[in-house]
């Protein structure tokens, strides 16, 4: 667990679990073939993504029943980590969007409504090609902070996690098959990808408390 800009945030590898990547890389480049900008008046940006179309005849609904016990395990574990006023508390969460990238293609800065947490599986990422997902300071002070205290900026390690609210955008180390949870207010974005012949896809989950 880290603080990044005072959010919880936790990232945690479905790496060594079981589960069947193969046909889910199959429906999703399947669907992605047919389609590379699957939503092109999107306000999310110009890639393939899910959001709001699961019911498009023209694609395929992946099947995640494999992931489901794992998101559960995984989702435990962050929300284990909070101080909640009764332990009897339970959550529910759904797959509320996978979106599978080529080189070129990148998702606008944005954050989850109608949640309490936001999980982004790395289902398929490459860290020397791929970008990973920036996440945005929306501190007033942090667009300001290298004129106003550019003397603290050269004092502390701003490139570390701790002090990431002396930065204006953070992204993290990742790696394929991870999962990172954080608070859903927290904005994030996913900048132009790189000429590649990978595809960057991930999996995003809303997570509720209740």
């Amino acid at each position: 667990m880290i603080s990044l800009f005072g959010f919880p945030v936790y990232t945690t590898s479905l790496k060594n679990e079981t589960y069947d990547r193969k046909n889910i890389y199959n429906v999703i480049k399947e669907n992605f073939n047919k389609e590379k900008i699957r939503d092109k008046n999107s306000e999310y940006g110009n890639l393939h993504h899910s959001l709001v179309d699961w019911d498009n005849p023209n694609f395929i609904v992946p099947d995640f029943s494999s992931l489901q016990p794992l998101y559960n395990k995984k989702i435990t574990e962050y929300l284990n980590t909070f101080l909640f006023k009764n332990k009897s508390y339970r959550f529910k969460y759904n797959i509320i969007n996978y979106s599978c990238m080529e080189s070129g293609q990148s998702m606008n800065d944005h954050f989850h409504v109608n949640c309490d947490f936001v999980a982004v599986h790395y289902f398929k990422f490459n860290p020397k090609v791929h970008t990973p997902t920036t996440f945005i300071n929306t501190h007033s002070f942090s667009k300001y902070l290298t004129n106003i205290r550019p003397n603290l900026l050269n004092i502390l390690n701003v490139n570390d996690d701790e002090n990431s609210w002396l930065q204006s955008e953070k992204t993290l180390d990742i790696l394929e098959d991870d999962i990172t949870f954080s608070p859903a207010i927290l904005h994030h974005k996913v900048n132009t990808q790189k000429k590649s012949d990978d595809l960057r896809i991930t999996i995003a989950l809303n997570i509720n408390v209740e």
